[in-house]
Parts: structure tokens; sequence; C-alpha cells
């Protein structure tokens, strides 16, 4: 069986941990590396808590104003990465309005938008979907929605949105040395990274 040591810069990083139960406790909590002999199949080796500021690499800026009836909106997304190489996937940009919401006329030079209706809870949600955030444009969703005369929601949305970037590290953690003991093969050495947005939202 491979006995792997795996170790990694800004430990300090690793808050929180939690760990497979694969890994050598009181030797990770004694010099801060992740020794294990890993199982067969698919794991996760650890989890942790990130504390204080990350570094993003998407962008949202918001606008939505409310006035007689009418929600004027302007949103904008867009890519932080310098590598112009990377990529940044599978956005969606989920933003609830009131039920009272009566329509929307809403366009977008990037992706698609539909109006969803909850199944419950007091919102109709916009869903602006865009694949792969293009290079050579920064999609902007814009247009208004419709509200009954004289209304005026109680508050701005809270926009939740989701992405997926490929060889982007959000935490600064990265792999330092991996060794691998005790097997008769040459092992093949390799990281690659990724940031899913979790529960990522935007207050206006």
């Amino acid at each position: 069986m491979p006995d792997i040591t795996l170790t990694v810069s800004h430990p300090s990083l690793i808050q929180d941990a939690v760990l497979h139960r694969c890994v050598r406790i009181n030797r990770f909590r004694r010099e801060r590396v992740i020794s294990f002999v890993p199982p067969d199949g698919r794991f996760t080796l650890l989890t942790y808590f990130l504390r204080g500021p990350c570094q993003l690499p998407i962008f949202v800026r918001p606008s939505i104003n409310y006035t007689n009836g009418t929600g004027n909106v302007n949103i904008s997304v867009g890519s932080k990465m310098r590598d112009q190489s990377k990529t940044i996937e599978d956005v969606k940009v989920i933003i609830p309005f009131p039920k009272d919401m009566l329509s929307s006329n809403l366009t977008t030079n990037a992706g698609s938008v539909t109006t969803v209706e909850t199944a419950s809870g007091p919102h109709r949600e916009v869903h602006w979907v865009i694949p792969r955030l293009p290079k050579d444009k920064t999609p902007v969703l814009e247009g208004s929605v419709l509200f009954p005369t004289g209304f005026k929601p109680p508050h701005r949305p809270t926009l939740s949105v989701q992405f997926n970037a490929k060889s982007w590290n959000t935490s600064g953690l990265q792999v330092e040395g991996l060794d691998v003991i005790d097997v008769k093969y040459k092992p093949f050495r390799g990281v690659r990274t990724a940031t899913r947005a979790g529960n990522f939202t935007v207050r206006l």
C-alpha cells in the first residue's frame, strides 16, 4: 500500500480541519503535514474553514432601483483572473423579486435569462445563466421589472451566485510536496485546483 506525505504552503490557513480517518492525526497536529495511507476509491482527504478575506475569481456589480411600480435592473459580471487562458464556467445569478412582480423585460448580451416561479416562499426568481464567461466583453443583464401601481418592495434583493473556476485557488493554500513510499511503480504526481461557489451572495 502506498504511504503518502503531503506538505502545503501556509499550513496555518487550515482552520477547523475535518480529516479523513486515514490521516495520521497526531502527526498533523505536531508537524502540520498530512500523512496517510489512502483507502480504495475516491475520498475527501480533508475539509477546512478559511478565515479572513478570500480571493474570488469573479466580480458581480448589481444595481436595482425601484420607482413608481417599476424596478430598473443593471447587473454586470466578469472575471478577475489575470491569466486569460483560465475560464469561469457554469455561472448562474439568481435575483429574487417579490411575488407581486407582474412581468419582466430583461435582456442580456451573454447567456440566457428566465423567470422562475418558486414552489414556496414570497419570491419570483430571475435566473441569469452564462455557460462560460466571454473574454471579449463584460456580460450585462439590464431592463426592468413591473409591479402594481404604487407598489414598492420593502428592500432590494440579495443575489445568489454560482460558478465553477478551474485552476483557481481561492484560499492561497498550495501543495508544496508529495512523497510516496512503499510502492513498486513510479507514481504520477499532479495537482488540479478548482473553485466552486457554495453559498455566495451579493447584497445591494
